[in-house]
């Protein structure tokens, strides 16, 4: 799994300025939140039962 490019780029430049460990995680964690749950919208909903899984 690949972090987004422009995540990654936040991330090398907050390393190389010094940052903090809480703020490179940060970081990431918004890069993973992305990935695995906004995805850009492009996940598929599932069809039927209008109930939560």
């Amino acid at each position: 799994m690949h972090l987004p490019a422009a995540y990654a780029q936040r991330l090398f430049d907050a390393r190389a300025q010094g940052a903090a460990d809480r703020d490179l995680r940060a970081i990431v964690a918004e890069g993973l939140q992305v990935i695995y749950f906004k995805d850009g919208e492009t996940r598929p909903t599932s069809s039927g039962s209008s109930s939560p899984p």
